[in-house]
């Protein structure tokens, strides 16, 4: 090898210098991560439905200032995780209020029946 192609060649960069950015972004998404798995937990719930829209809220403006791509696509799902939500909760009290309903059916059935008895031992 000659000389001048040794020169060429870039300085070695410590591993310091590489994981320092790469950590810092590291850092940067893991918080922005849990802020999100936060907020989706608020969402369980109607009574949280404003908080974890609030938490979103801020999170979306940190990602947009970012990576406004990225925040737009996250915002389209965020709100079909809303969507999906307010669905699960809607049909879930219509499947309380069914069995609520077939329970009371299935009582006065018994209590029919029971007093149908009564009757035909009387006679």
């Amino acid at each position: 090898m000659s000389p001048s192609s040794s020169q060429d060649l870039p300085e070695p960069r410590s591993s310091e210098d590489e994981d320092q950015p790469s950590q810092k972004v590291q850092d940067t998404l893991d918080h922005q991560s849990s802020r999100l798995k936060q907020a989706t937990t608020l969402t369980k719930e109607v009574s949280s439905h404003p908080q974890a829209k609030e938490q979103f809220e801020a999170l979306y403006q940190q990602i947009k200032a970012e990576n406004g791509d990225h925040a737009e696509l996250l915002k389209q799902l965020w709100e079909e995780l809303m969507i999906s939500r307010r669905s699960a909760i809607f049909w879930q009290e219509m499947s309380d209020v069914e069995k609520a309903m077939s329970d009371s059916m299935a009582q006065a059935n018994i209590q029919l029946k029971q007093n149908y008895l009564r009757l035909v031992q009387e006679q």
